[in-house]
């Protein structure tokens, strides 16, 4: 007796769960563009915040397709459990790099490193988070190189599998505020020693508008992880590079935003240059 391809996907129940997958589906993007036309409408303080709910509302509709679907589809793979099990054994080995950014994403929002609007560095990559989900993290760039801070204009994905292996810098976690070091190398030759009074007195007058703010915050930050209270106030160390040169190490409170605005001003402003 000849069993045709319908009724053998009737008999067999695969029907029913072909039509429940794509009920889920289409429920899912219906919800997905209900929600960004949603948010869309919405007032928000600042458009990282309406990018934070964007980016959630993307990952929880993949979340819930991946659930919904392996509900959907739970009794035919327990009869295929066998093959399954030597299935994954191949599947890990070919999706290997796929797994540990999968990994990488848990840590990062179990760890809660970053969020959207964040300025981080991973290894050689420094800028702004723009998005991310469990598999990959796409920063603004800032450079170029680590010393220099201004947007390249270059979009970088950065595969999660690196948080793994790789310390992640967060420079906004400490708030608006935080503290920026850079050297200024001078000849041992010359009266360095009042070159480094005079930059200290440019540093100084330059955070002055801030630095009550700035010292309100890391305050704040030290009763709330228990840290001991440092003083924040522009500060000078002093390193001997060699016999010909000594490096004067500059240390400012700046905006988390700012670093490179505000080390550029007061540079410039010690080379007599208008800022």
């Amino acid at each position: 007796m000849k069993v045709t391809t319908l009724e053998f996907f009737k008999q067999s129940g695969l029907m029913n769960n072909i039509i429940g997958s794509i009920i889920l589906i289409a429920l899912l993007f219906s919800f997905r563009i209900l929600a960004l036309r949603t948010i869309q409408k919405w007032k928000f303080p600042s458009n990282e915040i309406r990018r934070k709910w964007i980016v959630q509302s993307r990952n929880a509709t993949i979340v819930f397709l991946l659930f919904g679907l392996l509900f959907i589809w739970a009794s035919e793979l327990k009869e295929f459990a066998v093959s399954i099990v030597a299935f994954a054994v191949a599947l890990v080995i070919a999706t290997k790099e796929m797994i540990l950014c999968m990994l990488g994403g848990f840590l990062k929002y179990s760890g809660n490193l970053f969020s959207i609007g964040d300025r981080v560095e991973i290894g050689e990559v420094r800028g702004d988070v723009i998005n991310h989900n469990f598999f990959v993290t796409t920063i603004y760039e800032i450079g170029p190189g680590q010393k220099m801070h201004q947007f390249t204009g270059r979009i970088v994905v950065v595969p999660n599998s690196l948080f793994l292996s790789t310390p992640v810098i967060n420079e906004t976690e400490t708030g608006q505020f935080g503290l920026h070091v850079f050297r200024v190398p001078f000849s041992r030759n010359t009266n360095w020693q009042i070159e480094a009074s005079k930059l200290l007195e440019i540093a100084k007058h330059e955070c002055s508008e801030y630095l009550k703010q700035a010292r309100s915050e890391f305050e704040k930050l030290s009763k709330r992880e228990g840290l001991e209270i440092h003083k924040i106030e522009p500060r000078i160390q002093i390193h001997y590079y060699d016999e010909k040169r000594v490096d004067v190490v500059l240390r400012i409170p700046v905006p988390a935003r700012a670093k490179g605005r505000v080390e550029q001003s007061v540079l410039m402003k010690y080379s007599g240059l208008q800022p």
